[in-house]
């Protein structure tokens, strides 16, 4: 954050509590010759704060003023206890990791183009509930989100059958050959008469489509 202020410190890998301020009345324990009234290089600074800085040369271009004000405004607030340090997951107000947290977090950052909740089955593998959920967040590695990734392809249309831009909607649902693959899947599991046009119809079937209860849990 502050590279130009980092190059004049004599200790570059100094700890914090080392340059945190103290009060203006034990300045006669610390060497004077370290020490700078916060009210100099901040004036919205409180100024009974001194710091312990450490210059090899004193910050004197406008670039490295603009930092120490910067710097000094953001330790000026620093309170540290005697508590080793110690890592937190600030994701909600525990302040721990769980896989429930992080769940909810990652629903509420990139919320599902289709549902308002991130779909989890338990009855099939991790890996084909992973890849449900890039589909709907628009996260698979098509050949029309990698081109928006900057990845330069020889064509974004679609491999199978060169149509249209490969999409998640085209892929699973337009294409030829995907409406095949459908088509024979639906027989296999038993599913007669079922159409779909969208990804949404596609991951809500099992909300109308009915199925034996054996097959039922496959689908939600």
């Amino acid at each position: 954050m502050f590279p130009r202020l980092h190059k004049l410190d004599v200790n570059p890998n100094c700890y914090v509590s080392e340059r945190c301020p103290v009060s203006n009345v034990l300045a006669l324990v610390i060497p004077v010759s370290h020490l700078i009234d916060v009210g100099s290089a901040n004036s919205n600074s409180p100024p009974h704060l001194l710091f312990n800085w450490a210059w090899r040369l004193e910050p004197r271009t406008s670039l490295e003023l603009v930092e120490l004000t910067n710097l000094t405004s953001l330790v000026s607030q620093l309170h540290l206890s005697n508590m080793d340090d110690a890592w937190e997951c600030i994701i909600d107000d525990s302040r721990g990791f769980t896989v429930k947290s992080m769940r909810s977090y990652i629903t509420s950052m990139y919320p599902s183009v289709t549902s308002p909740t991130t779909r989890w089955n338990i009855s099939i593998p991790l890996k084909i509930n992973i890849n449900t959920w890039r589909v709907l967040n628009g996260r698979l590695a098509t050949r029309s989100n990698l081109d928006c990734s900057g990845i330069d392809l020889v064509s974004v249309r679609c491999p199978l059958c060169d149509d249209d831009i490969e999409s998640e909607e085209y892929l699973f649902i337009r294409c030829k050959v995907a409406k095949e693959i459908w088509l024979d899947v639906l027989k296999w599991w038993r599913i007669p008469n079922v159409f779909f046009v969208t990804l949404h119809d596609l991951i809500h079937l099992a909300h109308y489509t009915p199925l034996e209860d054996k097959f039922s849990s496959i689908f939600m």
